[in-house]
């Protein structure tokens, strides 16, 4: 049996947008990430500005308060978007002869049922959790439906969940031995509550989340390569194709989460001078206008393509020349 390659899975990835480099660029850029952000400020007169809570002292609160209903809307068109263009994406080039208005429908057909499950899910959570408040077993309602939760979250946003998990373990690694040094002063261990218990505990959730994501990362794949949007498939299929190679897949993830953290850490310390100057100049408001937008698109574009390319190359190292033999 051929072995898991991390380049080989990289380099597939990369090569998945190739041959519909501009049908996958209007999915992803156009659909999902200019369009809600057309729908955000057409909306709200400057969405960026609105939610910067620098802001709140100039009746930003009582702006978004009066969208009501209606930034509700353009909330959950904004996820619809998103989500299908990543779905739309991934039927676009799994798809031989796909045209990318039936990746399109594919792409928000398979985005309605995720978030319906999605609120499904929370509305269950947050209705048990009511309804036993203030008894002993309030809390195991929420963490029998958190599973489930965070499962569907990991199979359909592998790359973030991988990199929410990366950035747990190093960070609590980084202030666990930091405050080795500070004797009883740890921040570690005001982080977690107190005790070497609560960093272990908080160690093993990040690490069960990270393989829920290799577990879970060809879910989206397989189902756009099949055109269906039948979840409970697609989760038994990733189940099955990752088994064998669950820990390069890990240490494949592993290498690009903290690739992703040093990248990120950067761009919030320039963001961060950025606010800062626009601060002074602005008089104590940071300026949210053209520059911020810009800045939204540098962050979303790469990370949209990598959240498709990730699990695409995955599911391509793993599946082979044939698709056949994978669901035979």
């Amino acid at each position: 049996m051929k072995r898991f390659s991390l380049s080989s899975a990289w380099s597939l990835g990369m090569s998945f947008f190739s041959g519909k480099a501009a049908g996958h660029a209007i999915l992803l850029i156009g659909m999902g990430i200019i369009v809600p952000i057309v729908l955000q400020m057409a909306v709200t007169g400057g969405a960026m500005g609105m939610m910067n809570p620098a802001m709140m002292g100039q009746n930003a609160l009582a702006g978004v308060a009066g969208l009501g209903g209606l930034l509700t809307i353009i909330l959950l068109v904004t996820y619809l978007l998103q989500m299908g263009s990543y779905f739309a994406s991934w039927r676009l080039g799994f798809g031989e002869d796909e045209a990318i208005v039936g990746a399109t429908t594919y792409g928000l057909i398979a985005a309605v049922v995720m978030i319906v499950a999605f609120a499904v899910l929370i509305f269950l959570m947050v209705m048990l959790s009511m309804q036993m408040a203030g008894t002993p077993a309030a809390v195991v309602p929420v963490l029998l439906l958190l599973i489930p939760l965070l499962l569907l979250f990991a199979a359909v946003y592998t790359l973030v969940m991988a990199f929410i998990a990366v950035a747990m373990f190093l960070m609590l690694l980084i202030v666990a031995a930091f405050g080795a040094s500070m004797g009883s002063i740890n921040p570690a261990m005001s982080m977690t509550g107190g005790g070497a218990v609560g960093v272990l505990i908080m160690l093993v959730i990040a690490l069960l989340l990270f393989w829920l994501a290799v577990r879970f990362s060809c879910t989206t794949s397989a189902m756009a390569d099949r055109a269906t949007v039948n979840l409970f498939a697609g989760l038994r299929d990733s189940w099955r194709m990752t088994a064998a190679d669950q820990w390069r897949i890990m240490g494949y993830l592993a290498l690009i989460g903290v690739v992703l953290c040093v990248v990120f850490f950067v761009i919030a310390v320039i963001a961060g001078a950025g606010m800062m100057a626009s601060m002074r100049s602005g008089g104590g408001t940071p300026e949210m206008g053209v520059g911020m937008v810009l800045f939204t698109l540098v962050i979303s574009i790469p990370f949209a393509y990598l959240t498709v390319l990730v699990p695409a190359g995955i599911y391509r190292e793993l599946r082979g020349p044939a698709a056949a033999e994978v669901f035979a």
